[in-house]
C-alpha cells in the first residue's frame, strides 16, 4: 500500500511541477538569474520531499511549491516593469575589459578571476586578447564580446553585396507525417507536397523522415536509414 501512495504522491508532485513550469515560463539555464536558479532548485527539492510525504505533509508541501512558484512569477513580472528591481534581483552587466584595460573592481564584484575570464573567451573563439575591444560580464554568468573592427568576420555588406534575406523553412513532413498546418501556412496544399515528393522519388510520405520547403518553394526530402 505504501508503494501505491508513493506512486500517487509522485504523480501529484510531477503534475504540480509541470503546471508551475508552464506558469513560470520556459527559459534556458543560461537565461536564468541566480535568484531564478536557486528558486528552481528549491522547488525541485520540495517536490522530491512531497513524493515521500504522508498525510497533511503532502498538502503542506504543495502549498510550499505553489508559494515558491507564485513568488517567482511575481518577481519576474516586477522586474519587467521596474529597472531598479531588475538590477536588484537579476543584476546588471559589468565591463571587465575595455580598450586594453582590465576593470578590476568589476572583476571582484563579478567573482571571476583572470583564468576563468580567458577560458570563457576561448569558449567563444577568442584566443588572442589583441582581437578584443570590450568584454561584458552578463547577469547570467556569460561573456559578451565586442571584437575589434579589424578582427570582425567579413560580411557581404563589407563587400558591397546585398543577397536576398533568408527566411525560415517550413517542415512539411516530420517522421513520415504531413504537417497540414505548416503546408497551409506556406500557401501550399497536401496534393502539392505529395506531387513534389513523388518527383523526388518518394511515392509515400511515410518513407520520408523530414521534408522542408523554403520561401522559394523548393522542397527537400531526407530519408531514414535503419
Amino acid at each position: 500500500m505504501n508503494y501505491v501512495n508513493t506512486m500517487l504522491t509522485s504523480l501529484a508532485s510531477i503534475a504540480v511541477l509541470f503546471l508551475l513550469a508552464k506558469i513560470v515560463g520556459n527559459r534556458q539555464i543560461a537565461q536564468l538569474s541566480l535568484f531564478d536558479y536557486i528558486c528552481g532548485i528549491t522547488i525541485g527539492s520540495i517536490a522530491a520531499e512531497m513524493a515521500l510525504a504522508k498525510g497533511d505533509d503532502i498538502l503542506e508541501s504543495m502549498v510550499a511549491l505553489v508559494t515558491y512558484g507564485l513568488i517567482t512569477v511575481v518577481i519576474a513580472l516586477l522586474t519587467v516593469k521596474s529597472v531598479r528591481l531588475r538590477r536588484l534581483f537579476a543584476g546588471q552587466s559589468a565591463v571587465l575589459f575595455d580598450n586594453g584595460e582590465f576593470h578590476m573592481r568589476n572583476f571582484h564584484m563579478s567573482k571571476i578571476d583572470l583564468h576563468e575570464f580567458l577560458a570563457l573567451l576561448r569558449n567563444q573563439g577568442y584566443f588572442d586578447l589583441a582581437d578584443v575591444q570590450t568584454v561584458l560580464f552578463e547577469f547570467n554568468g556569460s561573456l559578451s564580446v565586442l571584437p575589434k573592427s579589424t578582427s570582425k568576420p567579413l560580411t557581404p555588406e563589407d563587400m558591397q553585396l546585398y543577397p536576398a534575406q533568408d527566411k525560415l523553412v517550413y517542415n512539411f513532413v516530420i517522421d513520415g507525417k504531413i504537417m497540414e498546418s505548416a503546408v497551409e501556412a506556406a500557401g501550399k496544399t497536401v496534393e502539392w507536397v505529395e506531387s513534389s515528393l513523388s518527383k523526388l522519388g518518394h511515392e509515400n510520405a511515410s518513407d520520408v523522415m523530414l521534408a522542408t520547403c523554403d520561401a522559394n518553394g523548393l522542397l527537400r526530402a531526407y530519408t531514414r536509414v535503419d
